[in-house]
């Protein structure tokens, strides 16, 4: 017996030893090994924030590109006026077209992003500004107005997180809408130029890879941020309508417990591992990969981890958008040199593209082509996946004509030039 006894004994003892070592384990800060990016100097980044903060009429600039608005749409003269108003931060933006650019990685979950607002209203303003060169009849200038537009969307995406590269892709749309309203206005000489430059200007825009990269650090550094100090775990994220100190405390201790049971060095791995999976899926072909990520089910991965499947569409979309009129361009060049649309893509090779864009989301090969009566058929075959013979997307459930058109993850039909966005 008092063998049994001691044995039982030294058998507690142990269990009582590992569950202290595995709170321990758990509760040990991971080690993250995450790089720092080097800044450049001068940086366009500031150049843009300065531009951003200079912006007059904000408001009147957002309601030029309403498609519904309350009141009374904006005439062409209330728009010059409203560009006119907003010389010095164009001026600005253009001296940052001409620097590197790169933006400071966040780092936190209180890293300040007040500019990304004034960025999107930089955006719509050399827009607008193109469409007022457009009314006036100069569609030179509002072609480089457009391309500018696109310029500076492509930028912002440089060294951003998923949060910046979203904000990019408005900013590019906008420009780009205007100059799909013009570029049958264009003689061969302005369209030929305007293809190269958006051509250069695909090869300049960062990857949603890269992105997604500048993503996982971010992530990673959060949750590092979260271990270190619990109380910094977001409250509407817990349910919290208040962030009083009760409350961050209250979470703290929770977390305590949570990571007793699961383990900090989990939870990282968890978030990890789903980023990796996003930046490795984000490699292979749209058609071939687009399954949702599974999302880990704990307390870090569900606050942090974003949702990538819609985002990975929308720049697949935005691929998608500049090669349709890169390609667009290039046929509008071809055409009013040989007075005559050629009859396949590759005859626009070498002398008006070095090489023919991809479609996104094709298994292979570019955008399909074919000439009509009345000019051209230019599109993707679109997210489905399935060549519909040009016949677009449309969304019958939608209120506005815009939304009828938008590319969706469920949409059936075709990316047509000109036509959906």
């Amino acid at each position: 017996m008092g063998v049994l006894m001691i044995g039982l004994a030294l058998a507690l003892l142990a269990g009582a030893i590992t569950f202290v070592i595995t709170l321990i384990r758990n509760n040990r800060t991971p080690t993250v090994s995450i790089p720092t990016a080097t800044m450049p100097t001068p940086n366009a980044f500031d150049t843009y924030v300065a531009a951003g903060k200079a912006i007059v009429r904000k408001d009147e600039i957002s309601s030029a590109f309403a498609e519904k608005n309350q009141g009374q749409k904006l005439t062409d003269d209330q728009k010059a006026a409203l560009v006119d108003a907003n010389r010095e931060p164009l001026k600005a933006i253009r001296t940052g077209l001409a620097l590197p650019y790169r933006q400071p990685s966040l780092r936190s979950l209180s890293d300040p992003v007040p500019y990304y607002k004034d960025f999107t209203y930089a955006g719509r303003l050399i827009a607008l500004e193109s469409r007022v060169y457009a009314a006036r009849g100069d569609v030179g200038k509002a072609m480089e107005s457009a391309l500018d537009g696109i310029q500076f969307g492509k930028h912002l995406g440089t060294g951003a997180s998923l949060i910046g590269g979203l904000v990019s892709l408005p900013c590019q749309s906008s420009s780009r809408h205007a100059a799909w309203d013009i570029r049958d206005r264009l003689d061969a000489t302005q369209a030929k130029a305007a293809t190269q430059r958006l051509q250069n200007l695909r090869k300049m825009g960062v990857s949603y890879t890269d992105i997604l990269i500048e993503e996982k650090y971010k992530l990673q550094s959060c949750a590092m941020e979260i271990f270190r100090d619990p109380k910094k775990y977001p409250a509407d994220a817990s349910g919290d309508k208040n962030d009083s100190p009760q409350n961050a405390d209250a979470r703290a201790t929770t977390l305590s417990y949570f990571w007793s049971i699961y383990g900090k060095q989990r939870s990282m791995d968890n978030v990890t591992r789903a980023m990796d999976a996003a930046i490795a899926q984000s490699k292979r072909r749209y058609i071939d990969d687009h399954a949702p990520i599974p999302e880990p089910k704990d307390l870090i991965s569900a606050i942090l981890l974003p949702e990538v499947s819609t985002a990975r569409l929308r720049f697949a979309a935005n691929e998608t958008q500049d090669a349709l009129l890169t390609l667009d361009l290039a046929l509008r060049a071809y055409k009013g040199e040989n007075g005559q649309y050629p009859a396949t893509l590759e005859a626009l090779v070498p002398r008006y593209l070095p090489e023919l864009p991809v479609d996104p989301f094709a298994r292979s090969g570019s955008p399909r082509y074919r000439v009509t009566p009345d000019g051209f058929l230019l599109y993707s075959i679109g997210p489905d996946g399935k060549d519909d013979n040009g016949e677009p997307i449309e969304n019958p459930e939608a209120k506005t004509e815009r939304e009828k058109r938008l590319v969706r993850p469920s949409s059936p039909g075709d990316i047509v030039a000109g036509v959906n966005f």
